[in-house]
């Protein structure tokens, strides 16, 4: 498997989690999920 996209996806998952654990940041982490999900398809090609 591709290190950098091992490596992308940690990232994604380290910034996204946290917000998703408090409530008033929900709206933030979802944002973040999919802007994150978007940059791993476009890194995947």
């Amino acid at each position: 498997m591709n290190t950098e996209f091992l490596a992308t996806l940690a990232d994604a998952y380290q910034e996204t989690i946290p917000m998703l654990r408090h409530p008033y940041c929900v709206v933030d982490g979802t944002k973040k999920a999919t802007e994150n999900a978007e940059e791993i398809r476009e890194f995947l090609g």
